[in-house]
């Protein structure tokens, strides 16, 4: 999501839902953190399957030298 989209959407919940404004905001900020949490463990994980698949590459090549 593009900043200009979240402040957009943060504005229309302001304006439209003033009364519930501070409790959309929250949740929509939790749901964008977590977002962003699961993000980052994705490629956690395929930098270790990446490096995993290296090792083992590196090491078929090792005893291939032997």
């Amino acid at each position: 999501m593009k900043q200009s989209n979240y402040d957009a959407i943060i504005k229309c919940i302001q304006h439209g839902a003033p009364a519930m404004a501070d409790e959309l905001i929250t949740d929509l900020n939790q749901t964008v953190q977590l977002s962003n949490e699961r993000i980052v463990e994705m490629q956690q994980a395929r930098e270790a399957e990446a490096a995993a698949k290296s090792a083992e590459a590196a090491e078929k090549a090792k005893k291939g030298d032997k």
